[in-house]
């Protein structure tokens, strides 16, 4: 007994350093290759150069629709002093997407120097790499689990390994900042209302990826909350208009100018997925392909919530509210408009399957425990060219390099598929508890 777990053990460690060292790889050779630019600065740009408007009195949105620059010498912190234009890094994103609160939070890293901001910001995203994995198991996962270090090191290398994650740092996307407030506002709806309404607030600056904690804790009835957050967004419109000088209704009117501008723009939202494959994404407008599917998935959402919720014991009900938060992230990542680097959300879906497998909530078999976990591998490891090519033959090259140029597809096939077995298992759940009720009656 003792040689087999020592063998185990052996294997385990073996399979993290390999975990270690690809994921290693993939960010710096892949990834960070892939992009070009310094690690941490494509859009992360946005915001700093944003910054440089709000320390001048300047709305940052309107500045962006008239293209102004800021103005002339620009001073840092860091001693640096910018005396002639452009203050901007050329070819780097300019545009403010996020709402007032997020706009003004990294507007103070425009008092520092281009490249210490975007070290600083790059660090912050590996920080909340580390830390979001670790976020999940505390909230859902393996509290009482022997396997807990093991699963949880799982979760850190699926994380660090998703090309989406990965993404989200190398690009200095917001992404991660607003999936750790996510967190923290389901870690603290119970606990303390008004932190939990704060961290919301700040999220919903990134409406489309913090929508889904927004809808559960409306669901779970946690109004406070859910007002607290809504009153920050209000004071975040607030605070940016009278620093700049605007009216808030000029302010919410550029929130609609900034949606618009980006909803067009190529993602991982099934409308764009589908306009792409059908080479024409006029043929399927996106307006009724997110009413379509948003039917085709709160319908049996909104069934079961009627028919099993109230039913399910206290120590099934946190697995299944954590069902319904993956439908919704997942729903979201669907019908919304979202680049790749947002699907890191669905290291969500990761820990549901990895908790649903360790204390076989759903009564499987063991062969179809095997063929689940072999599915929800496939999803995860099957990726596109930029990866795969590393270890393939290059007489696969050309085939690879056509799936490159439908990776977002990609990503939404994973995304739709997650989301297909999430709903069936959230059914299964269900069954199970009424076979055992049934039986307690007999």
């Amino acid at each position: 007994m003792s040689m087999i777990s020592k063998r185990s053990n052996i294997f385990a460690i073996g399979l993290l350093l390999f975990f270690v060292l690809w994921s290693l790889y993939t960010l710096i050779e892949v990834t960070i290759k892939a992009y070009g630019a310094p690690p941490g600065s494509t859009d992360f740009h946005s915001y700093w150069y944003s910054g440089h408007f709000v320390r001048q009195g300047t709305n940052p949105y309107a500045a962006y629709f008239a293209r102004q620059q800021p103005q002339i010498p620009v001073s840092y912190l860091d001693g640096k002093v910018v005396t002639a234009q452009p203050v901007g890094q050329p070819g780097l994103a300019t545009a403010p997407a996020n709402t007032a609160p997020i706009v003004l939070l990294l507007s103070l890293f425009s008092f520092f120097s281009w490249p210490l901001a975007q070290s600083g910001w790059f660090i912050i995203n590996l920080l909340l790499a580390l830390a979001i994995p670790l976020m999940i198991v505390r909230l859902w996962l393996y509290n009482t689990c022997a396997n807990r270090k093991i699963l949880t090191a799982v979760m850190m290398f699926c994380l660090w390994l998703l090309p989406p994650a990965q993404s989200a740092i190398v690009v200095g996307q917001t992404t991660l900042f607003v999936f750790a407030l996510m967190l923290v506002a389901l870690a603290m709806a119970d606990k303390n209302w008004a932190l939990s309404g704060l961290a919301l607030g700040i999220a919903l600056s990134k409406y489309s990826l913090a929508l889904p904690v927004f809808i559960f804790l409306l669901l779970r009835r946690r109004y406070a909350v859910v007002g607290v957050s809504l009153a920050v967004q209000a004071l975040g419109l607030l605070g940016l208009a009278f620093l700049t000088n605007v009216s808030p209704g000029q302010v919410l009117h550029e929130y609609v100018l900034m949606m618009n501008h980006h909803i067009s723009f190529e993602g991982i939202h099934l409308s764009y997925s589908i306009g792409r494959l059908m080479l024409d994404a006029r043929l399927m407008p996106a307006f009724l392909t997110s009413a379509l599917f948003t039917l085709l998935v709160w319908a049996p959402l909104g069934l079961w919530l009627r028919r099993y919720f109230a039913s399910l014991p206290a120590d099934v009900m946190a697995f299944a509210e954590m069902h319904i938060f993956t439908i919704l992230s997942l729903w979201t990542l669907l019908v919304a408009y979202h680049r790749h680097y947002d699907a890191a959300l669905w290291i969500i879906f990761i820990g549901l399957i990895l908790r649903g497998l360790e204390f076989n909530h759903w009564q499987l078999s063991r062969r179809w425990r095997w063929t689940l976990a072999l599915f929800v591998a496939i999803l995860y490891f099957v990726r596109p060219y930029s990866i795969m090519s590393a270890i393939l033959p290059d007489s696969l090259d050309r085939l690879f390099f056509v799936w490159e140029s439908l990776w977002d597809v990609h990503i939404t096939v994973n995304l739709l598929l997650s989301l297909i077995l999430t709903v069936i298992l959230l059914y299964r759940l269900s069954a199970v508890q009424s076979q055992k009720h049934a039986r307690g009656l007999l």
